[in-house]
């Protein structure tokens, strides 16, 4: 009991402690509570889903609704990972990259002789399960998230050992879901596929004056045509893969910046920043000039047409979403002080690529 409302839990173990479901409808078998290991009944009726309760004179010891669930989602996975690998089955995950906002996705199961541990011993700490491979190699840490985040020193113990760390924050909603695959979570030192992910930039300080240099990609792409001859005229989409940051004189990050659905970023209004993107048009092949408007009383940055030398419009950052196919990706680092910016690498990719 939590409070005055009862737990419905949709999972309980048997006689010989496997996992059963309630939606299952199976009577005449001994169930328990998987948290505390008290008996629990079985209750289908018309009104209340299906669901296992404690007995009246026999609650549930530890107390908590979110100890219960953290226990009972520990379990759950470890049987599905395991039901999964001895099928051959992938055991599916999806997230979102930190650092590029990509969607990523893959299966814990994918390689040989994978294996689960429940709350093992990974130097001084306990994570709540551990993927292991041949000869019990650590290959990916599993944190469930109810109510407590994992501690950082534990964070930055299993960065230090390059062990991916996904946290998943199920509910009993969510439960039945993890019998096949945990689905949408958050992965904290993931791989990343997509050839938008910026490289190791290893120092982020600037050169000339020491300042702080975050890494912004300035990708291409070709999907503009000229209004004067109908050429195709290279464009820039500017992303930014660090935090904003706002200088007296203006914007020199985003004005809008969401890590839940990260898009390619418009900066507020023209400054010495974009001037800066503008000569770093130049090695990548996009033609960019800073003109004076007179009626507006500023400067623009227009794109140029590489065939007849047409302006094209009086911007040169464009806002859309991150599968918008590119053709070119140019990783820089470019100073929030001085300007200065560094071309990290120039990546090209195909059409379509994500």
């Amino acid at each position: 009991m939590t409070g005055s409302r009862p737990i419905l839990y949709p999972v309980a173990r048997d006689g010989s402690g496997q996992l059963r479901w309630a939606a299952d409808r199976e009577r005449d078998v001994d169930y328990s509570c998987i948290a505390c290991g008290s008996p629990v009944s079985l209750r289908a009726g018309k009104i209340k889903r299906p669901h296992f309760g404690h007995r009246p004179r026999d609650p549930c010891v530890t107390g908590s609704s979110e100890t219960v669930l953290h226990r009972t989602a520990i379990e759950v996975i470890r049987d599905g990972f395991r039901a999964a690998a001895e099928a051959g089955k992938p055991y599916s995950l999806c997230w979102r990259c930190e650092t590029c906002g990509a969607d990523q996705q893959g299966s814990l199961t994918r390689g040989q002789r994978r294996k689960v541990q429940v709350e093992p011993t990974v130097g001084v700490y306990r994570p709540d399960l551990l993927i292991t491979k041949e000869q019990d190699s650590p290959v990916t840490v599993i944190e469930v998230v109810v109510t407590h985040e994992p501690e950082p020193s534990a964070l930055a113990h299993y960065d230090d050992r390059k062990l991916p760390v996904v946290l998943v924050r199920p509910s009993w909603d969510t439960l039945d879901a993890l019998r096949t695959g945990l689905g949408s979570v958050q992965v904290l030192g993931g791989r990343c596929q997509s050839r938008r992910h910026p490289p190791a930039l290893g120092a982020t300080d600037c050169g000339v004056c020491g300042s702080q240099r975050p890494v912004v990609g300035i990708e291409v792409d070709h999907e503009a045509t000229c209004r004067r001859c109908a050429q195709p005229v290279p464009r820039l989409i500017v992303r930014w893969y660090g935090e904003v940051v706002e200088q007296a004189d203006g914007w020199c990050g985003p004005t809008r910046f969401s890590r839940d659905q990260k898009q390619v970023i418009a900066f507020s209004r023209p400054s010495d920043y974009d001037r800066t993107i503008c000569h770093i048009g130049d090695p990548i092949g996009v033609t960019i000039r800073w003109k004076w408007n007179p009626t507006m009383k500023r400067f623009h940055a227009l794109h140029i047409c590489p065939a007849c030398d047409a302006q094209q419009g009086d911007r040169h950052f464009y806002r859309f979403l991150v599968s918008r196919p590119v053709t070119r990706i140019a990783f820089t680092a470019i100073c929030h002080k001085c300007r200065d910016f560094y071309i990290l690498r120039v990546r090209e990719t195909a059409q379509n690529s994500p």
